[in-house]
């Protein structure tokens, strides 16, 4: 009887072990499709991320993309991040684009969530949340 609970015991680690494996391949962090990364100079300047104590609002990210040739405008699906419910270009026509991306669950911690996964991507020039962020 005993060695039925350690078997139990042991198959309920290890599918729990695959399960999160599972969901930690769903952020593929710093994932761009190579048709995209090929629309922009990815040699452009990066600017990491810096987020500060001050309040910042908690459904969306500004997203500045890298200089584009193409003037490529990317979607939602070419991101590959869970929780965009849909994205507002400022720029759309210049060659540096400037995104509102705003996410379908909000918080503070969503808003984290998505800077840290923006600021992984090598088409993002700089991420910002809504509160600090300066157009200059």
């Amino acid at each position: 009887m005993r060695n039925y609970t350690f078997i139990r015991f042991a198959i309920l680690v290890a599918l729990s072990v695959c399960v999160m494996v599972a969901f930690t391949g769903c952020i593929r962090y710093g994932y761009v499709p190579s048709n995209v990364l090929q629309q922009y100079y990815l040699g452009d300047e990066k600017i990491p991320a810096k987020i500060t104590d001050e309040d910042f609002e908690d459904d969306m990210v500004i997203v500045f993309l890298k200089t584009s040739p193409t003037q490529y405008n990317p979607t939602k699906s070419d991101f590959a991040f869970y929780n965009i419910d849909y994205i507002e270009y400022l720029s759309k026509n210049s060659k540096r684009r400037c995104l509102f991306v705003y996410l379908k669950q909000k918080g503070k911690d969503k808003v984290l969530e998505a800077v840290k996964y923006f600021d992984s991507l090598s088409i993002v020039h700089s991420v910002h949340v809504s509160g600090y962020a300066s157009l200059a």
